[in-house]
């Protein structure tokens, strides 16, 4: 098969990830399909609406397939079980049919928490990071680092797997960070945790797709990417209230000023983990807003030669326009 015949397959692709992998490999000409719950609104594009956790609707769609970015996973901590099937399963589901229908490369998404035990800071982490004994949260990280142990394992002669661990992703098509503190601010309860001091890496969407990309043109069987796990990252770093107050300012917003304690709002995720109390706040959410989280791409730039393409105005831009396409600006 030729590299103008190959297929690659995007699982997710109409997520605030896949679809900026989508539009890249578009950008390049490759012939694309996606598997989503939903149809993809480019009609040129294969989309099959079908299911990770459904074995057979993963198998229709790595037919004749070459590379798949496995991209579609779920974040909502409210539902233990549906996280392993997705996260867990879903994997299990996209390796297994990779294997019977001779995929040869697969790059799936994690995430920096699997490194994260939760109360501890990480500072310029890198690769050789461990796995945590025991998470903070309810399931997410841990169903992630299930996830990547099992993409290790199926790499092979054959099928040549890698791992790219993204730092906190904002974007377009955002569902989990910014729109709840956008909730917030419109009923003027809109508040920042802790002293402001804490770093953390950001990732936008289309600087991770790029990085995916990339990974696929480098990963063969017995190359430096076969089996291995990469942060992704960019080089700025700064507080997460303050990073998500500018995108807020560029809606039309003023950024929140009032700073609640740690330790009280600690005590109110405390309170809302013990009692499964339904809430955006947690013990882990608190903690990981609220300490040093900062990751080294330094071995993405080595192996396969990742800088970020997108700087951090462009990116800000692109988000904020989206958000205000959605009627989320302050004058919608």
């Amino acid at each position: 098969m030729s590299e103008t015949q190959q297929l690659y397959l995007v699982t997710g692709g109409c997520g605030q990830l896949g679809t900026f992998i989508v539009d890249l490999l578009l950008k390049e000409k490759k012939k694309i399909r996606v598997l989503d719950l939903k149809k993809h609104p480019n009609d040129n594009i294969e989309s099959i609406v079908g299911n990770v956790c459904i074995f057979q609707d993963v198998l229709k769609a790595c037919k004749n397939v070459n590379t798949v970015f496995h991209t579609a996973a779920i974040v909502d901590e409210s539902n233990k079980k549906l996280l392993h099937d997705v996260n867990v399963n879903g994997t299990k589901n996209v390796i297994k049919a990779c294997k019977e229908l001779g995929v040869k490369k697969l790059i799936f998404t994690s995430s920096f928490d699997v490194v994260m035990e939760g109360k501890k800071p990480m500072v310029n982490g890198t690769e050789e990071l461990p796995y945590p004994k025991k998470y903070l949260d309810h399931g997410y990280s841990n169903s992630k680092r299930e996830a990547e142990q099992e993409v290790i394992k199926a790499n092979s002669a054959s099928l040549a797997t890698c791992i790219l661990r993204p730092s906190g992703i904002y974007g377009p098509h955002d569902k989990y960070h910014l729109p709840p503190l956008l909730e917030l601010v419109k009923k003027g309860k809109g508040i920042r945790i802790g002293n402001g001091k804490a770093k953390f890496s950001h990732a936008f969407s289309g600087n991770v797709a790029h990085a995916h990309v990339l990974a696929s043109k480098h990963l063969e069987p017995n190359s430096k990417l076969a089996g291995q796990c990469y942060f992704i990252a960019e080089g700025d770093t700064g507080n997460l209230f303050d990073h998500l107050g500018e995108i807020m300012e560029l809606l039309g917003y003023q950024q929140p000023t009032k700073s609640v304690p740690f330790w009280l709002v600690y005590a109110i995720g405390w309170i809302c983990d013990i009692f499964r109390i339904k809430s955006n706040i947690t013990r882990f959410s608190v903690v990981v807003t609220s300490i040093d989280r900062t990751v080294s791409f330094e071995r993405a730039r080595k192996d396969f030669g990742y800088e970020p393409i997108y700087d951090k105005e462009a990116a800000m831009k692109i988000t904020a326009n989206w958000f205000k396409e959605q009627g989320l600006g302050k004058n919608n």
